[in-house]
């Protein structure tokens, strides 16, 4: 529970390009607060692992509208040939 809420608080503050390329910085990110928190406990936080970052559908299929309306927008732009 204490990593999944550690989680959810560090992608909190991220960008999704940030989580989709920096997924190394994250885990060094969790690793030092879940080490942290379970050091009281004498617990040794050695490594986290983020393997991979999975979008809900819904999120997807909204960049992906989000995606063709760019792309569509770009291509109502005349293109103005330099005089």
């Amino acid at each position: 529970m204490l990593a999944q809420t550690t989680l959810r608080n560090i992608l909190g503050t991220k960008t999704l390009a940030e989580m989709l390329s920096d997924r190394e910085a994250i885990s060094l990110q969790m690793q030092s607060t879940l080490d942290e928190a379970t050091e009281p406990w004498g617990v040794k936080v050695e490594r986290v692992e983020v393997k991979d970052v999975r979008l809900p559908i819904q999120l997807q299929r909204a960049m992906a509208s989000e995606a063709e309306a760019a792309r569509e927008a770009r291509a109502k732009v005349p293109k103005h040939s330099a005089l």
